[in-house]
Formats: structure tokens, C-alpha cells, sequence
């Protein structure tokens, strides 16, 4: 899992950034990164520091004993070409600076995690992150108004999110939303419900973030805006530090191992229906061969429920309009039967067509190609499954 996929501000794609934009961005954001730390020479590692290196120079510059861990990072002695998650310091940081890293994470609970982990009983942890969900139409409106960096430019993002809407014909909370899910990018409240688990504030603001992007706007013109209530906030900035577990506390998160995987020709979101029954074509489950004995007793013709982590949904959706109908009301997720949730468990009442070996043929399976399975149960008695 790549946990550091930063793009140097705030595009969706992790590339080189136009020299001016990641200058301006980390002019901006270093009195607020750097106000946040120990002293120097405390031990700093940057997540997600991108191809144009991020803090690092500034910290080493300040007298930090830093290292930026990025699998795109500048070569030299100060920086790791590794995911997050493969990367093993000597010893623990006093502070780990997150730099609109954690929207692109796989997983933000479980880097958040993994700073935890590496930072030393009185770290810090310090992040700057895009409010996704604060980007609202009067915002986009302010930006586009203003000149955009040329979409060809490596790192621009507002040209070409202009240009799709303008070629979408769609309003823009439609438009917003299937860019978000197309890119598969974590809201700031997702982030901060991950980052309140494991940390306590110790600082919460938020400014501008738009204005790399912008070539005739800076940061004070964004801020003047914000202030005059024109736009929105785009950048959270946060640190913390890691919060004590509680004696006796039991630990709160859990870990599950595949039984298999399913194998399907529904390879894209967009071909599964909503539900099995409504056309998923025939799918196989694909048991693990060291739990051959689990499924010796499975039959076809057996109706049995299967539970699948959706690993291409969405973690940090709360509330949705069921089967994304927009003439239906706003539902909270638990609610539903969407896959985008908290914890995306998928839920499969299917029946067994045939069993060959370890491979279970099955029914009304609209899960995709590849999605883990977690446990095969009976059905016991009729169940209404919407």
C-alpha cells in the first residue's frame, strides 16, 4: 500500500510541481510547520515529501536532523525512496510533518497508526491538509475567476478540474462529487476523525490553500477573501500529540485475514449493479489452501452469505442518497446498503452454483474481481437483504 502519494500541494496525481507553485506553497506553510516542532536538532521525517522534496531543506537549514520518505523523493542522503509503510528509521522521530499526504492514503486510521508508532512518548505530529469537502461552488467560482496554471504545467490540478466541469454539463456538487470518487481522495473530516483517535490537538487552524495555483492571486488575496467571507477555507492545519491509551482500555482496532478472493468479470465500479440480483453475472470464491477443511461441507445449491471487505470503496462517507438517486433523501450510511463506509463490509446473500476444489461458483455476487473475502456463513432463515 502506498501511504505517501503527495503530489507537493494539492493535485491528485504525484508528479514534479512547477518550481514557482512549490516554492510559493512552502513559503506559505513553513512558519506554521515549523512552530509546531521541538527544537532543533530534533529528528523530523517528513511523509509524503514529494519529488520536490518538501520541508526537508528548510528543516535541515534549521538545524533538524530530518528525512523526507516519499517512493518519488529527490535522491541524497536526506531522503528515502520507500512507502511510508516500508520505511524502518533507526529509531523514533520527535516529529512527523504530514504535507497533504494523508487525503491520497489508502487508509488514513492506519498511517495515522504507523506515525504513532514511530514517534517518540512526546512527539508531535504536524499536518497540513486540503478541507476537500469545504470546496464549495462559491470557492470554485473565486478560483476559476482568477488565472490558472496552464493545464499542461506538471502538478496543475484547478485548470483541468475547470475544463472537465465546463465539458461535464453537470451542476457542481454532481460534478465535485464524481471527481472526489474518481481519484478516490479522503475529505479533511475522515482525516481528523483518524488523527483524533490517536492524538491530542495541540493546535487547529485553518488559511488559504488555492493560491499556487493561481499565478496573479497569493496568499494574502486568498486570506482576504476567506476573511471577507468570499470563499472558503481550503487548508487545515493541525498538530498533535499522541494520546495516552487509557489503563485497562482494550485496543480498538481489530485485524481480519482473507479466506480468499473473489474472481469475477466485473472489473470497474461502474459494471457491478447495486445488488446481486439485479444482473451480477456468476462469480467465483477463491479459497485459501490452507483452509481447504473450512468449506469441505459446501454444497451446491447451499444459500450461504458471504462477507467481503470493499477495498475500492470509500472510508469517509457518513451519509448518501440510496442507489444515488438524487431525488432520494439524504440517508445516514448505516442506513443503507451502500459500500462506501467506515468499515466496508460487503454483505452477499448468493447461492452456491458449484464447488470444484477450492473454488466455490456462485450466484448474485456483485462484488469486483480480486475484492478480499472475509467469511462464509450459512443462511439459517429468511432474511430480507435491502
Amino acid at each position: 500500500m502506498d501511504e505517501s502519494r503527495a503530489s507537493g500541494h494539492a493535485g491528485h496525481e504525484h508528479t514534479a510541481r512547477d518550481t514557482s507553485a512549490d516554492v510559493a506553497w512552502l513559503a506559505a506553510t513553513w512558519p506554521f510547520v515549523h512552530g509546531q516542532l521541538p527544537p532543533p536538532p530534533a529528528r523530523v521525517i517528513e511523509l509524503g515529501c514529494g519529488p520536490a522534496g518538501g520541508h526537508v531543506p528548510a528543516l535541515i537549514r534549521a538545524g533538524y536532523d530530518a528525512t523526507g520518505v516519499d517512493p518519488e523523493a529527490p535522491e541524497g542522503p536526506a531522503y528515502v525512496r520507500a512507502t511510508f509503510e516500508e520505511y524502518r528509521p533507526e529509531g523514533p522521530a520527535d516529529a512527523v510533518v504530514a504535507s497533504v499526504s494523508l487525503h491520497h492514503v489508502a487508509d488514513p486510521a492506519i498511517v495515522v497508526d504507523r506515525i504513532a508508532e514511530l514517534l517518540a512518548p512526546d512527539g508531535v505530529l504536524v499536518v497540513v491538509e486540503w478541507i476537500s469537502e469545504d470546496f464549495d461552488e462559491g470557492t470554485a467560482r473565486w478560483c476559476f475567476r482568477h488565472q490558472l496554471r496552464d493545464e499542461a504545467e506538471p502538478g496543475a490540478w484547478l485548470g483541468g478540474m475547470y475544463t472537465g466541469w465546463a465539458a461535464s454539463g453537470l451542476g457542481w456538487d454532481a460534478f465535485f462529487q464524481a471527481w472526489l470518487d474518481e481519484h478516490g481522495l479522503h475529505s479533511a473530516g475522515a482525516i481528523r476523525r483518524a488523527l483524533d483517535a490517536r492524538f491530542a490537538v495541540t493546535h487547529l487552524s485553518t488559511g488559504p490553500y488555492y493560491f499556487p495555483d493561481l499565478p496573479d492571486a497569493d496568499v494574502a488575496a486568498e486570506q482576504a477573501a476567506i476573511d471577507a467571507g468570499q470563499i472558503s477555507a481550503g487548508c487545515l492545519r493541525y498538530a498533535g500529540r499522541v494520546r495516552p491509551a487509557a489503563p485497562g482500555r482494550a485496543a480498538t482496532r481489530y485485524e481480519a485475514a482473507p479466506i480468499g478472493r473473489v474472481s469475477s468479470p466485473l472489473t470497474d465500479r461502474a459494471q457491478a449493479p447495486r445488488q446481486g440480483d439485479e444482473g451480477a453475472p456468476p462469480a467465483w470464491l477463491v479459497i485459501e489452501p490452507h483452509l481447504a477443511e473450512g468449506i469441505r461441507d459446501l454444497r451446491a445449491g447451499d444459500q450461504i452469505i458471504v462477507l467481503t471487505w470493499l477495498d475500492r470503496a470509500r472510508r469517509d462517507v457518513l451519509s448518501t442518497r440510496p442507489r444515488d438517486d438524487p431525488a432520494r433523501v439524504l440517508t445516514g450510511v448505516f442506513s443503507t446498503r451502500s459500500p462506501d463506509r467506515p468499515n466496508p463490509i460487503g454483505l452477499h446473500r448468493v447461492e452456491i452454483l458449484a464447488v470444484e476444489g477450492l473454488r466455490i461458483l456462485v450466484s448474485n455476487l456483485e462484488a469486483l474481481d480480486a475484492t478480499p473475502v472475509l467469511d462464509i456463513k450459512p443462511v439459517l432463515d429468511p432474511v430480507a437483504e435491502r
